[in-house]
């Protein structure tokens, strides 16, 4: 079982179950328990919760984990840690104008750079 949550470092809440648990005591009951620990957990520093992705992103870690533990046989047995669903974000294209405007603004940019203009500066025969 894992160890009471306030022993447990929560600067980092992947801290809690992988350092506080046996591998072959993980089970059901404690990736449900380290899952409401990540869900109320809240960022010391800014104040905010994890997001579902973090949380997706944390679980599959230990789930990996797990399944290779299994695989070498330290474990016989990988308990099922369920994901959130995560809506992807939509992703937009650029057409070939969008591409050719921002080229364009990339040289713009690199030929504007101070690191560009000073060395411009000291050698005035050269561009």
């Amino acid at each position: 079982m894992l160890a009471p949550l306030e022993r447990a470092n929560l600067a980092d809440p992947q801290a809690t179950l992988p350092r506080q648990a046996k591998l072959d005591e993980i089970d059901v009951g404690t990736i449900a328990q380290f899952r409401a620990h990540l869900v109320t957990y809240k960022n010391a520093r800014t104040k905010t919760k994890l997001s579902r992705k973090r949380i997706n992103n944390i679980l599959a870690v230990l789930s990996k984990s797990l399944k290779y533990a299994a695989e070498v046989g330290l474990i016989s047995s990988v308990p099922r840690i369920g994901l959130y669903k995560v809506e992807r974000p939509e992703v937009e294209f650029w057409d070939f104008e969008e591409y050719a405007r921002q080229l364009r603004q990339a040289v713009v940019v690199e030929m504007d750079s101070p690191r560009r203009i000073e060395r411009a500066r000291r050698s005035p025969g050269r561009r």
